[in-house]
């Protein structure tokens, strides 16, 4: 949330957007609730079904805020924060620029958090390392425009 927080901000976006990016950071893996932690821990690879397990937590996610009054914008960011540019991401393989802004921004810093902090299965990149990962999946993983807006934020301070 932090990270998509600063960068909705450098987005200059309007405060309902700015809003909305972060809100849905900090919701938008509220669906591996309900995946096992077997599965979230492994330091090994998964399988094909327990993959798929892992892969309908942003559904699952959507389901479990829709019903609490927020914003349609907010539930498609939780939805649709592993969709990926070249439309090969889940759980709607939507195509570039289809997939809401805040998703987008969520996907992005995400994976840079996930890069970058320790995690059960690998040590944490170091921040040239992350840049180049990201630089990596512009066009392909994550929206090209914000990758750069992106790297000009994290490499500021």
């Amino acid at each position: 949330a932090f990270y998509a927080s600063l960068l909705a901000d450098r987005l200059c976006l309007s405060a309902g957007e700015k809003r909305q990016a972060r809100l849905a950071a900090f919701l938008h893996d509220v669906g591996k609730i309900g995946v096992p932690s077997s599965l979230l821990t492994r330091r090994g690879p998964l399988d094909a079904d327990e993959r798929t397990e892992v892969e309908r937590h942003p559904e699952g996610g959507a389901r479990l805020i829709a019903p609490l009054g927020v914003s349609a914008g907010l539930v498609a960011a939780v939805r649709h924060h592993h969709e990926r540019w070249d439309g090969r991401g889940y759980p709607d393989h939507k195509p570039a620029g289809t997939t809401p802004l805040s998703a987008r921004i969520i996907a992005l810093a995400d994976s840079y958090d996930a890069m970058t902090g320790l995690r059960p299965y690998r040590k944490p990149s170091t921040r040239q390392q992350a840049v180049v990962e990201l630089r990596a999946g512009a066009g392909t993983q994550f929206d090209p425009e914000l990758v750069e807006k992106f790297i000009e934020m994290i490499l500021a301070d």
